[in-house]
């Protein structure tokens, strides 16, 4: 395997099968610069998730926005907030989650951590709801400037979860489309136990790689492109969730008006 994955990255099983091997990016695929692009999905029979085997890094700091965004953060920022509600997965999002705190007894004052906050279109749309306690946490400093500057965050830190204060607890946590991006999935929402109050919650948005392949080629589909270390199905949601120390409240998969396959989970710490 060219990327040197003998094992699942999620759960170590050596059981496993192709779903797809490519050796070009597909047309929606940012362009990251890969010299002899090449991407093959695997399945593990185990877990049920689905990983990519590729050996190229990205660097979050700065190749991601560049590729992603083209450095044009305020304009797209603008863009997508700017979209009537039946189109935007982030108005979605945020309803949801209202929804949800407010019936599990928060208010508008509850202290929310977005990790890995990219363009800070949620925190915004938060903010725009009068959530104006929210803070952001992510590696670029072009995206903490923006969120600071830009999205009207008060709270906006440069670093990983791992540079976050655990003696700062929040109430809400948000993980969304972040997770997939990361070697050890397990390890980072694991962390983010530390940082929650004692009623805290958890929620987490993943691409939902079980939908996407029967509705289109793991090739074509932006829940595999090579960003991602992994797309989910339930099963290994579910897997994740309890090696993280976590309970599920509440999870769906739901088809999002940007066309992506997802699925979203609230979660608290096993009791």
């Amino acid at each position: 395997m060219k990327g040197g994955i003998h094992k699942c990255c999620l759960c170590g099983s050596g059981k496993y099968f192709l779903v797809g091997a490519y050796d070009r990016a597909a047309p929606r695929e940012n362009d990251f610069g890969i010299p002899g692009f090449s991407r093959s999905i695997f399945r593990c029979s185990s877990c049920d998730v689905f990983f990519n085997d590729r050996d190229y890094p990205f660097d979050y700091k700065s190749d991601y926005n560049q590729a992603t965004y083209c450095n044009k953060l305020r304009q797209v920022y603008d863009r997508i907030m700017a979209l009537p509600p039946e189109a935007s997965d982030n108005v979605q999002r945020v309803k949801r989650i209202i929804e949800f705190t407010r019936r599990a007894g928060f208010d508008r004052h509850m202290k929310i951590l977005d990790v890995g906050s990219g363009l800070s279109v949620f925190a915004g749309r938060l903010i725009a709801c009068g959530y104006e306690n929210c803070a952001v946490i992510d590696p670029s400093p072009l995206s903490v400037n923006h969120a600071r500057d830009y999205a009207g965050v008060k709270t906006a830190v440069t670093g990983e979860l791992k540079d976050w204060n655990e003696n700062d607890k929040v109430d809400l946590i948000c993980f969304n489309k972040v997770l997939e991006h990361i070697k050890d999935p397990v390890q980072v929402l694991g962390l983010a136990g530390k940082m929650l109050t004692a009623e805290g919650i958890a929620y987490i948005e993943l691409p939902d790689g079980e939908n996407a392949v029967k509705n289109g080629s793991a090739w074509e589909r932006e829940e595999f492109f090579a960003g991602h270390y992994t797309a989910f199905s339930q099963k290994s949601l579910e897997y994740l969730v309890d090696h993280a120390g976590f309970e599920i409240l509440q999870s769906q998969a739901i088809h999002e008006p940007s066309d992506k396959y997802t699925i979203y989970a609230f979660l608290q710490l096993k009791r």
